[in-house]
């Protein structure tokens, strides 16, 4: 097994390095036999005979602004091509205000949607502190998970993260969280 299985791209620091440093990260990461997922390009794998799909995007923030615009409407459409009764699809978002220890109402009303539509959990990451967890129609959102290995930001005084491990069963067919 690898160290790094798959890596998610989709953040408000892809591309700071411009699409030159963007796709050689990429071309590293395939190099190493990386999956990866980003905006508009999920990541699709058997995990004990069951296809399991990441989908990621981002918010870009600025300000404490959360700019939304086209966001959803991209998560929902790989959500609906995707999302079968027997595999697993989890939403992973970029998304939050920094230092923010409660969920936006965007974040919450749009992991919702997510998980209507379809995804079997939601995880996000962003604001550099931990935000809650619920359980939506008995499935996961997690708001944020802190950090769990930063070091470019003297905002992020918080060490405080947790790692989520998420467990899918299958019954007959359908996948159950």
């Amino acid at each position: 097994m690898r160290p790094v299985e798959v890596a998610g791209l989709s953040n408000n620091h892809a591309h700071d390095y411009l699409e030159a440093g963007f796709c050689d990260t990429v071309e590293s990461l395939e190099s190493h036999q990386v999956g990866l997922f980003h905006q508009g390009q999920p990541h699709v794998a058997q995990v004990r005979g069951t296809q399991v799909v990441l989908i990621g995007d981002c918010t870009v923030v600025g300000e404490n602004t959360t700019v939304t615009t086209g966001v959803a409407e991209r998560v929902l459409k790989g959500i609906r091509a995707h999302k079968r009764r027997d595999n697993v699809v989890v939403v992973v978002m970029h998304w939050g205000s920094e230092l923010d220890t409660f969920p936006t109402k965007w974040q919450r009303d749009h992991g919702r949607r997510f998980i209507d539509a379809g995804a079997d959990a939601v995880v996000g990451h962003h604001p550099h502190v931990v935000q809650g967890i619920e359980s939506y129609h008995g499935r996961c959102l997690a708001y944020s998970l802190g950090n769990f290995a930063f070091g470019g930001n003297s905002l992020a005084r918080r060490p405080e993260c947790f790692v989520l491990r998420l467990r899918f069963r299958s019954d007959r067919g359908t996948i159950i969280p």
